[in-house]
């Protein structure tokens, strides 16, 4: 268990140690923390699955003599094609002011439902195709 206790050591704040260890005895406030801390990293698991990314984390030598370390993989390649009407459609939204989300919003109607890593590259392609006059 002193594993855990220097993992988790590493990572609080010593005033955090400090209260957790004189309010919960040591060992059963480290559990508590890990016990909470478990649902959060779930969460956040379940999110980025759902995006597409993929992690493998090496924490021994199983693939290579002392290899470790953290690896995120995107998923296959999106492609989007933009037709004249839409380009210019989007230059005119521009035009009257619309913000560069919102001009994502009306140019692709599925764009409200992605997550925000794909919203975001969305975003960045078509403020390229604007910068370029839409060539």
């Amino acid at each position: 268990m002193s594993v855990l206790r220097d993992f988790f050591s590493d990572y609080l704040s010593p005033a955090l140690q400090e209260a957790l260890s004189e309010m919960l005895g040591g060992l059963i406030g480290w559990m508590l923390v890990l016990l909470a801390l478990l649902p959060v990293f779930y969460i956040a698991y379940r999110l980025l699955k759902k995006s597409g990314v993929s992690f493998n984390v090496n924490l021994g030598g199983a693939s290579g003599a002392g290899a470790s370390g953290i690896v995120v993989e995107q998923g296959p390649p999106q492609v989007y094609r933009l037709g004249n009407a839409e380009v210019q459609m989007a230059q005119d939204l521009v035009k009257q002011g619309q913000d560069l989300d919102a001009v994502c919003r009306r140019v692709n109607t599925d764009y409200a439902g992605w997550d925000p890593f794909r919203q975001q590259a969305f975003r960045s392609m078509m403020g390229e195709v604007l910068k370029s006059g839409g060539r």
